[in-house]
């Protein structure tokens, strides 16, 4: 009887540990440069990251509409509410939700830059995720490392991206030809040392302009794509080393700095003032 009881206990402690999910809603992204295809990106960014947070099996994302439902019914603006505690906590359990995510877009020069604010509900306490890239292409490789630093920060799975190499330049392709123009050479070079071994040992007057002129061609070819192949095995290293060198996506956590002022009364002694800051 005992053992049916810890059974019983075992399987409903599973159950229970399946369902203790991380319920996240996902906010409207705000596009903060002045650059008017970010606006695209502000559009395509939550759900983006809605499609990438639902892989993990710890995170439920909530519908998005639900949100909006919430910000319409109370008659709330979007913007700025994640800057006030009572407000956060209101709409969070208005949606259901433990987690509210939302961000904004930016650039700085040729760089840009998405900023995705991890609010709790139930603290209010915000994290900011940061990543950066050098030009506007890697959208997707961004939200890769978005996504993966977000569900590190929310179950401790994964591991932390601080950084992903873009791969821009093709090593393959030009690593490629030049083995392809080696080979080739290296036939042509068969062809140029045959035809040179029977023209000089050929007898037969009648057959040395063949044999020479059969060589000659060969061995032209021979030099051209040994030329090609060469120039393929530099155009391999320049790609390597700007691949190794190059640009990156770049990720970072930014912990919310809050400054909260403090009036403590102490009776027979005065008041004393106080400043609370949490980072």
């Amino acid at each position: 009887m005992k053992i049916k009881k810890t059974g019983f206990f075992i399987l409903l402690l599973s159950v229970t540990t399946g369902f203790a999910q991380i319920r996240v809603v996902i906010a409207d992204f705000k596009n903060e440069s002045s650059v008017i295809f970010l606006d695209s990106w502000e559009r395509n960014v939550p759900d983006m990251l809605q499609s990438a947070l639902s892989r993990s099996d710890k995170i439920t994302i909530l519908q998005r509409k639900k949100l909006d439902a919430v910000f319409e019914e109370q008659k709330l603006a979007l913007a700025g509410f994640s800057e006030d505690s009572a407000l956060v906590k209101q709409i969070g359990n208005l949606a259901a939700a433990d987690v509210i995510l939302s961000g904004s877009i930016y650039k700085t020069g040729k760089k840009y830059r998405i900023n995705v604010n991890i609010t709790r509900v139930k603290t209010t306490r915000v994290i900011t995720e940061i990543a950066e890239a050098p030009d506007y292409r890697h959208l997707e490789e961004m939200m890769d490392i978005l996504a993966n630093n977000i569900a590190f920060q929310l179950t401790g799975n994964k591991k932390y991206i601080q950084k992903k190499v873009i791969a821009d330049y093709p090593t393959l392709y030009f690593a490629s030809a030049a083995g392809g123009f080696l080979l080739t050479a290296a036939l042509f070079n068969g062809q140029y040392r045959n035809n040179l071994d029977k023209y000089k040992a050929n007898t037969n007057i009648s057959k040395f302009d063949i044999y020479y002129d059969r060589a000659n061609s060969a061995h032209k070819l021979m030099v051209l794509t040994t030329s090609l192949g060469v120039a393929a095995i530099a155009g391999a290293a320049y790609c390597w080393i700007g691949n190794m060198t190059g640009g990156a996506v770049k990720a970072h956590p930014q912990n919310e700095i809050k400054i909260e002022p403090g009036v403590s009364w102490f009776p027979g002694e005065g008041g004393r003032l106080s400043v609370n800051i949490s980072f």
